[in-house]
């Protein structure tokens, strides 16, 4: 397989939460590295039999469609109807070689973590560190393997420490924060169970416990005490949760880019599909009692120490090469719209320690800060980065102890920094989101009552570049089913690109123009409304907050069902280019 022609499809059900997008962001880095080009196809979760879900349609279009890999996100996509379900969506691929991830699909190669045992672990270390006898357990949706697996590591644990499963703390739930806000309103209310007769809330996920905590503390109960609140995942989300959240982490990026790498052997030297199950590692924090551990502590530093160099400033250039895959590791792969700035970060701060005066480290770091931002980073990121840039170069201080209170006065003024930029990043990103967002719904939802298919796609075409998404083409479904009819491209008129409205597509382009075939990753969504399929909605990745992709497709999609409804009898209106 040459690899750019490689075309990979990550099947999976809609980006509503980090747990997606971690998929993505984890799968991309893999296939960037090689040149390959990747469609995420988001056709939502799996129907109950003889209850089709409306988004799944597009996942037909793949039997014809030209893709060279298959990635699942199986346990997503079978949280309603089961790993059977997703089994026999598989079977209908048999041509393309395909890899599962999240959860195993009994004959279909695949990449896992070990729930079972990972919820045993976070279960015992409730208790035999804090004690706890009485553990109340939030499930997850009935359908669901990885919500099976995890209860059944929660009986375990109790089984081995001699407690009581009670059916009264027995709640149901699901995978959503409302879940877990419903939960405790179980508990609470309908079972009429008070908070200190039970130690611990035991979710099935972080997005549930998040719910869980946020309905705790409306009714004035403090977490975690006198009740303790737990989950699973170890979203990114987690760490900021008041308080912090103990989890368990599935290590989501370990495994898309594992089964990533996997594929990707396969494609290029024909080494066999394989299966491998990662361990989950338990992450502690505030929420089950204990203190987060403190990553800024230097009391304990036991990295290598310069060997040459007799100051500070020519210990970072001795040690530079150390430092550089250190910081790499503590941005987990989310630093974006800069180039080098760990060299940027380790050099500027050397210039300002040799300078004597003067901001060369406070100007480095509050435009890495800022370009991330403007990529649509997370600040929090830079905060990691600044602690491990921290640790590392109080290493290279032993060779100058003396600088030791100017380093930490040069940090301590770097949080504030960061700090102050994240808190003016953060406002402006929500005011502009905000904008944009409002600007589009008001655009799509004016054709309810007056439809005017090219004020549509002139507005589509000021508002979507604004939230970061540079190419995108809305396709129809065509007579019969059979084909798929472009009605609207933000294509680059420059490269001369753009695919003329009215374009017939074949099924097999997954409803993609020219300019997205040549994206390196891109969207495929289904357009529906009320049960009525429309056509397909694909973007180029890279908005500002992806999370806006799920609620343009809802909004694109009523749109375009009134257009619809609006047309002659037999006659589908096409978007006349702006």
């Amino acid at each position: 397989m040459e690899r750019s022609t490689a075309r990979i499809a990550l099947l999976l059900d809609q980006i509503e939460s980090d747990y997606q997008l971690d998929v993505i962001i984890g799968v991309r880095r893999v296939f960037a590295r090689i040149g390959a080009r990747l469609v995420v196809v988001a056709g939502g979760r799996l129907g109950l039999e003889g209850e089709p879900q409306e988004r799944n349609f597009v996942y037909e279009y793949l039997r014809e469609g030209r893709v060279d890999g298959l990635i699942v996100l199986s346990g997503s996509l079978g949280n309603v109807a089961g790993t059977g379900a997703v089994k026999r969506l598989i079977e209908d691929f048999k041509h393309i070689p395909t890899l599962t991830l999240g959860v195993a699909i009994e004959g279909v190669p695949g990449v896992t973590v070990d729930n079972r045992s990972g919820m045993a672990r976070l279960v015992r270390h409730m208790v035999e560190v804090h004690g706890a006898r009485r553990l109340s357990f939030v499930a997850g949706p009935r359908g669901s393997a990885e919500a099976t697996a995890r209860f059944e590591g929660f009986c375990e644990a109790l089984q081995g420490a001699g407690l009581e499963l009670r059916e009264e703390w027995m709640l149901p739930g699901g995978f959503m924060r409302d879940d877990g806000i419903n939960a405790v309103e179980s508990l609470l209310v309908s079972r009429g169970i008070r908070p200190g007769s039970v130690d611990v809330l035991v979710c099935v996920n972080d997005e549930s416990a998040f719910g869980a905590m946020e309905a705790l503390h409306k009714r004035g109960i403090a977490v975690p005490r006198p009740l303790s609140v737990i989950g699973f995942d170890d979203a990114p989300g987690a760490q900021l949760a008041n308080p912090p959240l103990t989890t368990i982490s599935q290590r989501v990026m370990d495994q898309a880019e594992a089964a990533a790498s996997i594929l990707v052997d396969y494609l290029e030297r024909g080494v066999p599909l394989v299966s491998k199950v990662l361990e989950a590692s338990l992450v502690v924090r505030d929420s089950c009692g204990c203190r987060s551990h403190a990553v800024n502590d230097s009391s304990d530093l036991r990295f290598e120490r310069p060997k040459i160099a007799r100051s500070l400033r020519l210990a970072l250039i001795e040690r530079r090469s150390n430092i550089v895959p250190e910081l790499t590791r503590a941005a987990r792969g989310r630093m974006t719209g800069v180039q080098d700035w760990e060299g940027r970060l380790i050099d500027s701060l050397s210039a300002q320690l040799d300078s004597g005066e003067g901001g060369a480290f406070y100007w480095e770091l509050e435009r890495v800060t800022r370009m991330h931002a403007v990529g649509g980073g997370d600040p929090i990121v830079c905060h990691d980065v600044l602690t491990e840039l921290r640790l590392q170069t109080l290493v290279c201080s032993e060779v100058e102890p003396k600088l030791r209170p100017r380093l930490e006065d040069i940090f301590q003024e770097g949080r504030v920094i960061l700090a102050r930029v994240g808190s003016s990043v953060v406002r402006e990103h929500t005011e502009a989101l905000s904008t944009r967002m409002y600007s589009l719904t008001h655009g799509c939802l004016s054709q309810v009552g007056r439809p005017d298919v090219a004020r549509l796609a002139e507005m589509l075409s000021e508002q979507l570049p604004l939230l970061g998404i540079q190419s995108y083409c809305v396709a129809r479904l065509g007579p019969g089913g059979q084909e798929l009819i472009v009605i609207a491209s933000g294509a680059s008129v420059a490269a001369g690109l753009r695919t003329p409205v009215g374009t017939r597509l074949p099924l097999k382009s997954l409803g993609q123009d020219g300019i997205l075939e040549r994206a390196g990753t891109s969207l495929c969504f289904p357009l529906a409304y009320q049960g009525h399929r429309l056509g397909t909605l694909n973007f180029s990745w890279g908005a500002v907050d992806p999370h806006c992709y799920e609620e343009i497709r809802a909004l694109l999609g009523l749109a375009l069902f009134a257009i619809e409804q609006a047309g002659p009898p037999g006659v589908r209106p096409t978007l006349a280019p702006p």
